[in-house]
């Protein structure tokens, strides 16, 4: 590509990101400036887990409204938000359909899109996601 065809493609994504921002709604607007947090680390033991569970009800105690993801197939950052029953309902027989990786199994296996994860509310304003938890 050169000088030329790279300052067109340019100019052509600021067009459509200038067109695209002016026909999204102020909620729209506002979900696109929303402060994301990420942690991780493929070393296990350096305290991702208890760091996220802290910052968590940290920024909740605030006044900011928190959703916390759980990706770790071991899931141990949901178990610290639900107790044994709850964690127990929301994974039956091993089947996992209200998590992440519930979610995306219909792009797993061909049969359709992907689903809405559920949503647990453990504290007003405070949202955990449940986490990935492969069968």
């Amino acid at each position: 590509m050169d000088d030329h065809e790279l300052e067109v493609l340019l100019d052509d994504l600021e067009s459509d990101r200038v067109e695209r921002k002016a026909t999204l709604t102020d909620k729209e607007e506002m979900n696109l400036n929303t402060p994301v947090i990420a942690f991780f680390n493929s070393k296990g033991s350096v305290g991702k887990t208890s760091l996220v569970y802290h910052l968590a009800w940290m920024y909740a105690d605030l006044g900011w409204k928190v959703i916390v993801a759980d990706l770790d197939p071991q899931a141990n950052l949901t178990a610290t938000f639900l107790d044994e029953d709850r964690l127990e309902e929301l994974w039956p027989d091993g089947n996992h359909p209200n998590t992440i990786f519930g979610s995306i199994q219909p792009i797993r296996e061909g049969t359709g899109d992907i689903a809405r994860p559920h949503i647990e509310e453990v504290d007003e304003g405070f949202l955990p996601q449940h986490s990935l938890e492969a069968p």
